[in-house]
């Protein structure tokens, strides 16, 4: 369960960081080379077929924050 809230804060976090720099979906998407509608699905909590963890190092590149922050409350 604890595994599950952790992936529910990373989802939510994606979400308000790309807001935070005031970054479309289809932008954000195009920085982490993913469509946007895998973007959409992450933000909504749900982890879409084929993805890969690659995208949490992505991601911490784009908000240049630790990995293991993407996984904390902001």
């Amino acid at each position: 369960m604890e595994a599950y809230n952790e992936f529910l804060i990373f989802c939510k976090n994606i979400r308000t960081l790309r807001g935070r720099r005031d970054l479309t979906e289809r932008e954000m998407a195009k920085i982490l080379h993913v469509s946007v509608k895998t973007l959409s699905m992450l933000e909504s909590g749900v982890f879409p077929p084929h993805t890969s963890a690659n995208i949490i190092f992505r991601l911490s590149r784009a908000f240049q924050i630790p990995p293991k922050d993407l996984f904390s409350l902001l």
